[in-house]
């Protein structure tokens, strides 16, 4: 929403509560630590991101395996995904793979 007036209402170390403004409607927007806990639909959003996250990994690590053979696969995660990213790097260059398609950047 670039365009609309945004309101922080409270911040602390567990939450932070926003309200936006639209010309037609409010919209209030939270962000909580640990609201799986109290929140079934964020409890099943978690879960249904976790699944969706291993499907693309299965894949990723699939085609890593069908161009470069013998690779072990990765789960992803820092350490792991270190020494795979060493392993693979001859086919990364190879190939010309952007790093922003392997490796996350905040």
């Amino acid at each position: 929403f670039p365009f609309a007036p945004l309101e922080e209402l409270s911040r602390d170390r567990a939450s932070s509560h926003y309200r936006i403004e639209l010309p037609d409607r409010r919209l209030f927007l939270a962000f909580r630590t640990h609201a799986d806990v109290d929140d079934l639909a964020v409890a099943w959003a978690s879960v249904m991101a976790k699944l969706v996250r291993e499907l693309f990994m299965e894949r990723f690590n699939a085609w890593f395996a069908r161009v470069c053979p013998g690779v072990r696969p990765t789960a992803g995660y820092v350490t792991d995904g270190r020494r795979f990213l060493k392993d693979v790097e001859h086919v990364v260059a190879e190939r010309g793979l952007p790093a922003h398609w392997l490796v996350r950047a905040r």
